[in-house]
């Protein structure tokens, strides 16, 4: 809803609020998402994930890296062209997603033990 008003309602005000509501999305929603996903997966030798796990696993993936990369780079994520702006979440994608998923399959593993 948040994100609705925000394009309704374009401002620097409602900015922030999405960009805090998306923070607290990944941290909140979709990391237990992700854990639980490879949970599922993990919980059981002869499983397989399916097509749609497999799906939901990268898109819940996505979705907690990114507000964290924004965060992260601060008010310098906008500044330049489309190139420059790529080539700095490039640069730091590996480093997130590393740790995003050295974190969420410690929990996911204690979790299956």
């Amino acid at each position: 809803a948040v994100k609705t008003l925000h394009l309704i309602n374009p401002g620097i005000h409602m900015k922030i609020l999405s960009e805090i509501y998306a923070f607290c999305e990944s941290q909140g929603e979709s990391t237990f998402q992700l854990c639980s996903q490879l949970f599922m997966v993990l919980s059981r030798a002869d499983r397989e994930a399916s097509y749609i796990q497999i799906v939901s696993i990268a898109s819940s993936t996505v979705t907690v890296i990114k507000p964290s990369l924004d965060q992260f780079l601060g008010e310098k994520k906008n500044a330049g062209s489309l190139e420059t702006i790529l080539t700095k979440y490039l640069c730091f994608v590996p480093l997130f997603l590393s740790t995003t998923i050295f974190r969420i399959l410690s929990i996911a593993n204690i979790c299956v033990l």
